[in-house]
């Protein structure tokens, strides 16, 4: 079970200070001494539980912990790194060769697809921290590519964090790699457009929900939760949405939850024709969107899931340096770890500099340090991929 919201603040409490999971029924005792209301997160919306009068025995209602739901951070970052590297290798040229074979109509490798799926998803669930990390500082062919991929790990991450069973994970992994396999239909001058998109441009592109699932539904393999993903996780809750207009609840979970990350990584890396946002400001029209575009209850789980300052997010310190996240110290969300890549002068640094902000509170000239602002994808002119980290 998932606790995402107390009846009181946090720091009124003992508890953790985010979302946390409870394992037994002494945790629960302990939640009934300190608060009488919690909301719960379970994957379709959040359910308010309130304690039993004081007195009246233990509250009957509470369900159970989902044991196949993992804590952040359960493996180190530092050991994931490898295992993680090589998944995100495998994954970006498994999508590549997989558009390739859709292309020519050749026929594709399921069981291998699968096999490289469930890694990742394994993965994911042990160490979050260090597939975004990979999917940030690796290098892509294709902005695409790189989009998919950071698109199907936070998908993957969240997943994880509403405890999905495994092959729910797996079907969102999929999902999410292949739902803009259509793009490759669109005119690539409609793609490269640095203008706004005319009407009639933008009617073309959303063509590519059509083109996916024409590309993929002759296609053994694909469970119909993928293709339904695929389908749906350009609907929007108030109808707005496209192909089919969809409203609310006919928007199946896994398509609500491809539709919020796609929004979020869409906005926050760099597109032909509008500047990226900073997480932090994506988090914010995420949250304002909620109850018109997206299902709130998802929207609350995602941006936790994201963290104040996302790993692989760019960061200004108080001292005008500015780093990436590399990984998040579990309970602290202020203080990540963080790679400086530029000095107070905005200059790169020549190597650059692991600092972990819950153990360095100041620098070495004995200043306080810690994070003032999320920094944009592109501001700077910090280039990640050409960055030797």
């Amino acid at each position: 079970m998932f606790v995402s919201r107390l009846d009181r603040p946090w720091c009124e409490t003992p508890m953790e200070p985010e979302e946390f999971h409870i394992a037994n029924q002494s945790e629960i005792e302990e939640i009934k001494e300190q608060t009488r209301n919690v909301y719960i997160l379970v994957p379709d919306e959040e359910i308010e539980v309130a304690s039993a009068p004081y007195g009246d025995g233990a509250a009957k209602d509470v369900p159970q912990h989902h044991e196949n739901t993992p804590r952040r951070n359960r493996s180190d970052t530092k050991q994931e790194l490898p295992a993680a590297k090589n998944s995100i290798r495998e994954i970006a040229n498994l999508v590549e060769e997989i558009e390739a074979r859709l292309e020519s109509d050749k026929k594709l490798d399921m069981p291998r697809v699968k096999q490289s799926i469930k890694r990742m998803v394994h993965g994911v669930g042990r160490n979050p921290d260090a597939y975004v990390w990979m999917t940030r500082i690796t290098s892509y062919g294709a902005h695409g590519h790189r989009q998919s991929l950071s698109t199907a790990v936070w998908a993957v991450a969240f997943g994880h964090r509403l405890g999905l069973d495994e092959q729910s994970l797996n079907n969102v992994a999929l999902g999410t790699l292949l739902m803009d396999a259509g793009l490759t239909k669109i005119p690539a001058e409609i793609l490269r457009k640095t203008s706004r998109l005319a009407h009639d441009e933008w009617d073309i592109v959303k063509t590519h929900v059509r083109h996916s699932m024409d590309m993929l539904s002759n296609r053994s393999g694909f469970p119909p939760a993928v293709m339904g993903l695929i389908a749906t996780h350009h609907e929007r809750l108030d109808g707005s949405g496209y192909p089919s207009g969809l409203r609310d609840k006919d928007i199946p979970l896994l398509g609500q939850i491809a539709g919020i990350v796609d929004f979020y990584t869409a906005i926050t890396q760099p597109r032909p024709f509008m500047k990226a946002v900073s997480p932090l400001a994506a988090s914010q029209i995420l949250y304002k969107q909620a109850g018109t575009y997206f299902n709130q209850n998802p929207v609350n789980g995602f941006i936790h899931t994201l963290s104040t300052y996302p790993t692989g997010s760019l960061v200004e310190m108080n001292t005008g340096e500015v780093g990436i996240v590399s990984s998040q110290n579990s309970g602290w969300l202020l203080r990540p770890n963080i790679v400086f890549l530029l000095n107070a002068e905005k200059k790169p640094y020549d190597s650059h500099p692991l600092v972990n902000l819950l153990e360095e509170m100041n620098n070495s000239r004995g200043q306080p340090l810690y994070i003032v602002r999320s920094v944009a994808e592109g501001e700077y002119d910090i280039d990640i991929e050409l960055t030797r980290i």
